[in-house]
């Protein structure tokens, strides 16, 4: 067979007295050369072993160079496209989410202005967002425990009266306080677009990094970064100079809209703990996609709940006759969870700070379009105290830096 091109030390018996090195050329011809002396044998065959392995090592570099060069060119080319794709969908989907952030709080405020009973309007969003996720369940819950690529038509029949394998007793009484919070949430911030302007409303509302650090040392035990301790100087200096100078201010609107902050803020928190729980068993443990679609069921029957307490059973009534209430309404609660799925989508594929900033812009977009559409007047001083705030929101976005994803694991 053929020898390897290595050199073979020899000697002390198999040429006498003599010692030297042997190299096999590679075609069956073997080169000896004859030493005397054994640390001259020494030196020629450690400088014999270094040449090869250079020559070695060279040749496989031109071998792989010539192995990848079409390769790598392909690759090179290739690779400017598929950058395109993922940045044309980053913007697709970041074009979608504010879209549907602002036709939320556009059709919302447009049915409050001629139907002044946000507690039905709430229940109305809960209806919409609890049909909505359970077209979703009911399209792809049971890909996740058949395997199967497409449901089969029995597959959706057991989804439409089951529910998902991970709403077990433990999890749903887990969730409960959450559903609470978010219906909380939900009406407090319909009540304070109810009474004041919808600028001012997220001018109020970008007070909620103050909340997340104020429940997240409170519940979690977690301590801030000096960076966002500093960020939460002009946010709350921006909102003190806004709702002073605000035209439409009313109590009712302003503590509406920290209410919101304090129960959605305190839904965050604490669904962040759910989610970390050691206690649930491995089908028990919840996404961010299936953990708000249980808590906007578990929502649902609070907020219709709610709504004779607080406005009776007429209003219920004159929602589907009052011309201009019912499409709206209905148009508002789909915005509002498709807000939350491609939020949810975006956060997937991108950083959690990026996600942060995006929300940031979403916010500023949501203000401006809102004194484009409603002509609300705005004094330089309100809008100076409302950009003061929103950068401070910018600024504790980017304190934040980089964060432990949460699990991406979706319905």
């Amino acid at each position: 067979g053929m020898l390897r091109p290595r050199p073979t030390l020899f000697g002390n018996g198999d040429f006498g007295d003599e010692y030297g090195t042997c190299v096999a050329a590679g075609n069956g011809v073997v080169t000896c050369t004859i030493y005397h002396s054994v640390d001259l044998i020494r030196t020629k065959f450690n400088e014999r072993v270094v040449a090869l392995e250079a020559a070695r090592q060279a040749g496989e570099a031109e071998a792989a160079a010539a192995r990848g060069g079409t390769a790598g060119r392909s690759c090179s080319a290739d690779k400017p496209k598929s950058e395109r794709a993922r940045y044309i969908a980053l913007g697709v989907l970041f074009g979608s989410w504010y879209a549907c952030n602002i036709a939320y709080n556009v059709f919302n405020k447009q049915v409050l202005l001629v139907f002044p009973y946000p507690a039905t309007c709430t229940a109305a969003h809960g209806v919409v967002a609890a049909a909505a996720m359970g077209c979703v369940w009911l399209a792809f819950g049971r890909r996740r425990d058949n395997g199967r690529s497409r449901p089969t038509a029995a597959d959706a029949a057991a989804s439409a009266f089951s529910l998902p394998r991970w709403a077990t007793p433990h999890v749903l009484a887990a969730c409960a306080p959450l559903a609470a919070l978010h219906a909380a949430g939900l009406l407090a911030t319909n009540m304070s677009l109810g009474s004041v302007a919808v600028s001012f409303t997220h001018t109020i509302k970008a007070l909620e990094p103050f909340f997340t650090v104020l429940l997240s040392a409170t519940v979690l035990g977690a301590t801030p970064a000096v960076g966002q301790l500093l960020a939460l100087v002009p946010i709350v200096a921006g909102v003190i100079i806004a709702s002073v100078t605000e035209i439409s201010f009313t109590w009712a609107g302003f503590l509406a809209a920290m209410a919101s902050n304090l129960a959605f803020q305190g839904r965050n928190v604490l669904s962040k703990a759910i989610m970390q729980r050691s206690d649930f068993e491995p089908h028990e443990r919840l996404g961010g996609i299936d953990m708000f679609g249980l808590v906007t069921f578990m929502a649902l029957p609070l907020l219709v709940g709610v709504v004779p307490l607080l406005e009776g059973f007429g209003p219920t009534a004159a929602a589907l006759t009052t011309p201009g209430v019912a499409l709206p309404l209905i148009l508002a609660g789909i915005a509002r969870c498709g807000d939350v799925l491609v939020s949810y989508a975006i956060l997937h594929r991108v950083m959690p700070v990026t996600h942060s900033v995006g929300n940031c812009v979403k916010r500023v977009s949501v203000i401006l379009v809102s004194l484009i559409v409603f002509h609300t007047p705005i004094t330089p001083a309100n809008g100076m105290g409302t950009a003061l705030a929103l950068a401070g929101v910018l600024a504790y976005s980017l304190a934040k830096g980089p964060e432990k994803t949460i699990s991406k694991r979706v319905v």
